[in-house]
């Protein structure tokens, strides 16, 4: 009786494992289009992007050599690929291929093979010559997946979410293909809002910036990324985020304290950069007033005229800083000698009854 049960048991066991088997490994039958699967379409969509490949001439100095040849190298004519007749039948099919072409962009390599390729550029040199490389991965496929919604135009609005989690989890060199199909794809405030805060949880600040300076957003959440990125030890993430900052004026209230703190504690690049930023701001600026002074007294003198600038800029609200700008008025610098005094001279003309 008990040898029955186990048998009964392991038949149980193995009908199901057949039966979840034959499930997985039957063969779909794949949506079709004029004769096509959507599989076949999208290959001849690939194809053509070769196609539409542009020779760029330049010069360059292999290893070894002292002397600049000619070489020719390849970029992607997207707007000539989008004109192509196989993007006329991604049209024409609108709507229908877009679960084949969000299926593709979220088919990740496995964990097995990203890990494998991570270790092997990690590799001596004596052992990659003798391991394996590392495949390709899908990243290309899922980029052309993405470039391939842009055919579509507004149908592809569900699958921009998509686009932008790709973008943030994709390795960097196959962000430039998300971030050129995402310039092209509908604008999704919510989606890019998601994708940004899954680049900072994985402390890449500088494709937050790189994206938060595509889209040009300006709300609390990039404006919070960028006082971030400021103190990046990323010195092109920082630069990034300072130049998108100067047009958060209206966010002000959040952006100051950041700039005053590189003002007192970054370096030099940030302090020039905080005290241009401020300069812009103008009156909104006068809380920065401390910093400015102090800035006005240091023994940087381009720090110095960027803090003349900022204070001239910011008018009247300037005034606790008078005497500051007055001594400012006989700097070693003549550029700040004369950003001085036009500051100063409209604090005595503001003072005049």
């Amino acid at each position: 009786m008990k040898h029955q049960r186990r048998f009964v048991i392991a038949a149980a066991l193995a009908l199901i494992i057949g039966t979840v088997l034959v499930l997985c490994l039957w063969p779909r039958k794949e949506p079709t289009w004029q004769g096509k699967t959507y599989s076949q379409w999208f290959a001849e969509f690939r194809e053509a992007k070769v196609r539409h490949q542009q020779p760029v001439q330049s010069f360059g100095m292999p290893a070894g050599s002292s002397k600049f040849v000619p070489t020719t190298g390849y970029y992607d004519d997207i707007d000539g690929l989008l004109r192509d007749p196989v993007a006329d039948s991604l049209r024409a099919m609108g709507t229908n291929i877009l679960p084949f072409l969000i299926d593709e962009i979220r088919h990740e390599d496995n964990y097995v093979i990203r890990t494998y390729r991570d270790l092997y550029w990690k590799f001596p040199t004596g052992v990659k010559r003798l391991a394996p490389g590392p495949s390709s991965g899908r990243d290309e496929i899922r980029v052309d997946a993405a470039l391939a919604l842009t055919a579509l135009r507004a149908d592809a609005a569900p699958a921009v979410p998509t686009v932008y989690r790709a973008f943030a989890t994709a390795r960097p060199y196959a962000r430039g293909g998300f971030q050129e199909s995402l310039r092209r794809l509908p604008f999704d405030d919510a989606a890019l809002d998601a994708a940004l805060d899954t680049l900072v949880r994985r402390r890449d600040l500088s494709s937050a910036v790189s994206l938060v300076n595509q889209f040009g957003v300006r709300n609390l959440n990039s404006v919070r990324i960028l006082t971030n990125a400021v103190f990046s030890t990323n010195a092109p993430a920082s630069d990034a985020a300072f130049a998108q900052l100067r047009y958060c004026r209206r966010y002000h209230a959040f952006v100051l304290p950041a700039l005053r703190e590189a003002l007192k504690t970054g370096d030099q690049a940030a302090r020039w950069h905080a005290a241009s930023t401020l300069e812009l701001y103008e009156a909104d600026a006068a809380e920065a007033l401390p910093e400015l002074v102090a800035a006005l007294i240091s023994d940087d003198g381009e720090l110095r005229y960027r803090a003349a600038r900022a204070l001239e800029a910011i008018g009247t609200n300037a005034l606790p800083a008078a005497q500051a700008l007055a001594s400012a008025t006989n700097d070693s610098s003549v550029m700040v000698q004369r950003a001085a005094t036009r500051a100063f001279s409209n604090l005595k003309k503001d003072a005049t009854p």
